[in-house]
């Protein structure tokens, strides 16, 4: 019988370029959630090893998955395991900024480490950020968290009082994480955090209300978004989309790719947005989603 699990939307309600590395790695700073849909990954041990994919943007994945990845690194990792057979529900939109490639390759290493009584270990974590994925950790925990480092240091905050309401809105254009980070590299990259290196310390051991997280997310930036509007200026008029709506509190691109979120005090006016916004673009891909 198949196990199931969620790879949930990743959102980065900042993401913040501090420098880069002499290895060519970015050290970050981000603020992320994690939305109440996504990819789902099913796993049957006693099935060959083998990979099936269906759902509305089965079509525009390649051949060259990171559940595969993940397959690989675990049977390195683990001499002799037999890995069975995946299945992929894709849901979520491709190279989008939603980490979904890093959230199915993290809903893989689970069920594998789940059906086969293995432990994915502290440092098998960060291990898989360079193996894998930077965004594959903070995949793993799948909760409000501070990410830094490379994407490898994670910071669990208190689980919040309520989900912070929220609208995802992707143009149907891609554009890939590495185009991105080379558009960035063009130029000088600068300490252009804000307050965000850091967290209030209080966060990781009090439950926040969702005002709070956004006032917290209103202090940072997304220090890729110039960068990827360089290569695709489309993403100016989906954020216009949602900064033109009077009940959205923030918006901002998510990740490196062209979905863009908005932020709201509730979910109903969330919803009407996500219709509204629906009803002038009826080829966009827009949902109404839970941030927790």
């Amino acid at each position: 019988m198949d196990a199931k699990e969620l790879a949930r939307a990743k959102i980065n309600l900042t993401l913040e370029i501090l420098g880069r590395r002499p290895d060519g790695y970015h050290e970050i700073s981000s603020l992320v959630l994690f939305a109440d849909i996504g990819d789902e990954v099913s796993y049957d041990a006693g099935k060959p090893h083998g990979l099936e994919i269906s759902g509305p943007f089965a079509a525009e994945l390649t051949a060259d998955n990171l559940i595969h990845d993940a397959v690989d690194y675990m049977q390195r990792k683990f001499p002799g395991l037999h890995c069975g057979g995946f299945k992929l529900q894709k849901n979520l939109p491709v190279a989008a900024g939603l980490g979904g490639g890093s959230a199915n390759a993290a809903a893989a290493l689970k069920l594998i480490a789940r059906a086969h009584n293995l432990e994915l270990s502290p440092e098998l974590i960060v291990d898989v950020a360079f193996d894998i994925g930077a965004d594959v950790p903070v995949c793993l925990a799948s909760t409000a968290c501070h990410m830094t480092g490379i994407g490898e240091g994670i910071a669990l905050l208190a689980a919040l009082q309520a989900p912070v309401p929220a609208v995802l809105v992707n143009s149907g254009i891609a554009v890939s994480t590495a185009q991105v980070f080379q558009t960035l590299a063009a130029d000088t990259v600068r300490d252009q955090s804000g307050d965000m290196k850091s967290l209030d310390s209080s966060l990781y051991e009090k439950s926040a209300r969702p005002e709070e997280i956004i006032q917290i997310a209103r202090r940072g930036t997304n220090s890729l978004e110039s960068a990827t509007e360089k290569l695709r200026p489309e993403i100016h008029i989906v954020l216009k989309a949602l900064e033109s709506q009077e009940d959205c509190l923030l918006s901002r691109m998510t990740g490196s790719g062209l979905t863009v979120f908005g932020l709201f005090a509730d979910a109903t006016s969330a919803d009407r947005t996500a219709k509204e916004i629906r009803s002038r673009y009826p080829d966009w891909w827009v949902r109404s989603v839970l941030l927790s």
